[in-house]
């Protein structure tokens, strides 16, 4: 035996990166699935040497993933030792999980050494793994006044610094929903959910270093799974709310940072609560807004100044996004990437901006987070 295969159940994109690191270093492939989305099934023509799945975020009994990998007709996956990933180090839990038929289990935040430990018990065969992971969970030294710490997540994204500003940007983006959802489950009386929101949330706040949210989430997964002090709930959530919300301050400070060169964005509208709708929700994810109240305004601005990407309605005075779009690429040559907004009915405008040059375009009315992503993406695709 060479290379182990293993198969992953696990959901949460952060838990899929850090899973995926870790096994990576010990030399391992793997394949992941989401149990709640996909069949099983799609594993039963594939070879794997082991199994992991999350039997805390699941919402599926963990009797009927084991009863689909066991009770098949593919005879070699019903001897794949399967392993439950858990945070709950309660002994009757644990009993409860290998009564029902896994092999064994290993506890989250995922820990490397326990898993390379066991690897070993499995497969003799497998003399060597690959990976240093000495000292591997212990959580870095923080100075005092330090926010957050990407420590952890620079060393297992091995320098790629695009990958590490992805997921923490993953992180800004989701804090809120999870929080939301936090609340939302309280105020139900849902205790299964909160339980749920609050394990999937913690190795999150872990890898982001915020130990702070940590203990306060492991308090309120704890109240939620016994029953006992939920009046303390909705105190610790807010606690997770307010050391989430001053680390995402200093991220987004420190991201513009970072990138050395604020991305500056010409906004064309001469429609006054647009602009100003546009202006708020992208000058709050770092970038410098520069507004033009008209097409004459625009053309202005393009002819003395420099941008990285241009937003413009169509239909504007003085000058249409049309006449903007023909002056950037054919009179100043620029190639600066070009969003058209545009009202339902104008499809042969938007057909003819393409045609000038225009790289995405924006049906009003428009959520603008749509347009956050389309900017997003265009930029990318500049670097």
């Amino acid at each position: 035996m060479n290379t182990l295969m293993v198969l992953v159940a696990e959901a949460d994109p952060l838990d899929r990166w850090k899973i995926g690191a870790d096994l990576e270093k010990l030399g391992l492939s793997c394949e992941f699935i989401q149990i709640e989305d996909e069949s099983l099934e799609v594993i039963q023509d594939k070879h794997f040497d082991m199994i992991l799945v999350d039997t805390d975020a699941t919402k599926v009994d963990v009797s009927y993933i084991l009863n689909k990998l066991k009770d098949g007709t593919n005879q070699p996956l019903k001897k794949i030792p399967v392993f439950a990933l858990t945070a709950d180090k309660d002994e009757d839990h644990l009993n409860n999980l290998k009564e029902k038929g896994f092999n064994d289990f290993l506890f989250k935040p995922f820990d490397i050494d326990e898993l390379k430990s066991k690897i070993a018990g499995i497969f003799p065969q497998i003399t060597h793994l690959s990976g240093d992971t000495k000292d591997e969970d212990q959580k870095p030294e923080m100075s005092e006044g330090t926010v957050y710490s990407l420590d952890y997540l620079e060393e297992y994204a091995n320098g790629d610094m695009d990958f590490v500003h992805e997921m923490v940007q993953l992180f800004i983006d989701e804090t809120p929903k999870v929080i939301k959802e936090l609340l939302k489950f309280y105020n139900k009386g849902d205790w299964d959910n909160v339980r749920m929101e609050a394990h999937k949330f913690s190795p999150q706040l872990a890898i982001m270093g915020l130990y702070g949210g940590v203990s306060l989430l492991e308090e309120i997964e704890r109240n939620a799974k016994t029953g006992k002090n939920l009046q303390e709930i909705p105190e610790f959530i807010h606690g997770v709310e307010k050391i989430c919300l001053t680390a995402i301050q200093k991220m987004k400070s420190d991201l513009v940072d970072k990138n050395k060169k604020i991305i500056r964005v010409l906004v064309c509208e001469d429609d006054h609560m647009m602009l100003k709708l546009i202006e708020h929700k992208m000058a709050s994810e770092g970038y410098e807004i520069i507004l033009a109240k008209d097409g004459k305004n625009a053309s202005e601005l393009l002819k003395k100044n420099d941008y990285d990407l241009i937003v413009t309605d169509l239909l504007m005075p003085y000058m249409t996004g049309l006449e903007l779009i023909t002056l950037v690429r054919s009179k100043l040559s620029k190639n600066i990437p070009i969003i058209v907004l545009s009202r339902i009915g104008l499809e042969n405008t938007v057909l003819k901006a393409f045609e000038l040059g225009a790289d995405d375009y924006i049906v009003k009315p428009f959520s603008p987070n749509e347009l956050l992503i389309r900017a997003k993406k265009l930029l990318s695709k500049k670097k």
